[in-house]
């Protein structure tokens, strides 16, 4: 009520979060948030890891797994005018790192600190990209049994509905 009263608005106490976490079978998670209150997101994200046999984990013994990436998604729609060999040539002489075809466009991967300058080049060279983000890629995936990805979905579930979530990450192989 003072912070209000003084002008601060609540955005002003908000911060972000990144927690790792392991998941039953191997599976390692990265949680990534924003709260106002990083006391209660912590205890509440730790207690729903624990209904499900799960458990916080040190700063950075998980992270380790874990590559920020750029990600570029670059729509077909947004790009009629250029020919698919066009568009891929673009993506390789840009530096992307790699790229991969889905059913919209592509996706173009490059380091998380080159991904302002793909793009840029990107757009120099004509190329329309439709989002920018950043994704954790995991250096090396586990492959679970049935019944283990069962319980794993039901926590991945559980945390992403969590009000202060943003996005999990996981080594989970697809």
């Amino acid at each position: 009520a003072i912070a209000k009263a003084a002008g601060q608005s609540e955005s002003d106490n908000l911060k972000e979060f990144l927690y790792e976490a392991a998941a039953p079978a191997g599976v390692s998670m990265l949680i990534e948030g924003i709260t106002d209150n990083t006391n209660r997101s912590y205890n509440e994200i730790r207690h729903l890891l624990g209904e499900f046999g799960s458990h916080m984990a040190d700063q950075g013994s998980l992270a380790w797994n874990f590559e920020k990436i750029g990600i570029l998604h670059i729509a077909h729609e947004d790009n009629r005018d250029k020919s698919k060999e066009t568009i891929e040539m673009s993506i390789i002489d840009a530096g992307a790192n790699d790229f991969s075809t889905r059913q919209d466009g592509w996706i173009a991967e490059t380091q998380f600190t080159q991904r302002e300058r793909v793009r840029f080049d990107l757009e120099t060279s004509g190329i329309k990209i439709r989002e920018d983000a950043y994704d954790y890629k995991p250096r090396s995936t586990v492959a679970i049994d049935a019944a283990s990805k069962e319980r794993v979905e039901k926590l991945l579930e559980a945390i992403s509905e969590h009000d202060d979530v943003q996005e999990v990450y996981t080594n989970l192989a697809e």
